[in-house]
């Protein structure tokens, strides 16, 4: 049994969970950010703008953990689901959003990538 709830997924019913479904590591605990932007609007008060957004990372994954990653965004970005840790870094959420693939990682051929981060857009929480 998983210690952690990440999961991803197609739809929200059909949701993998990262340790026992796919054999990947989870995360490190990222900030959920609320909203894109901050700005200071005209009365001295402080707004949230945009969609939420979440980082998943990883010190190190192997080449078998990145082709699984790999599977559910080939190309830059694609539109799925998520359950990840909500702003209160105690409950967790299932979301729709858009997974973006990182531009450059730091690859060891064939075995492994280090510091590799996955952000998460546009997210949408759904149950």
């Amino acid at each position: 049994m998983a210690d952690y709830e990440y999961s991803i997924g197609t739809s929200p019913g059909a949701l993998n969970n990262l340790e026992d479904d796919l054999g990947l590591p989870p995360p490190h605990p990222a900030p959920f950010k609320e909203w894109a932007s901050t700005y200071e609007a005209g009365d001295g008060r402080t707004h949230g703008d945009g969609w939420p957004s979440v980082p998943w990372h990883w010190d190190y994954l192997s080449a078998a953990h990145l082709a699984t990653l790999r599977g559910y965004c080939p190309g830059k970005s694609a539109n799925l689901y998520i359950k990840t840790l909500k702003s209160d870094l105690t409950t967790y959420g299932v979301y729709s959003a858009i997974m973006h693939w990182p531009e450059e990682l730091a690859y060891r051929p064939g075995r492994a990538v280090l510091d590799f981060t996955i952000l998460f857009s546009h997210l949408s929480e759904v149950t």
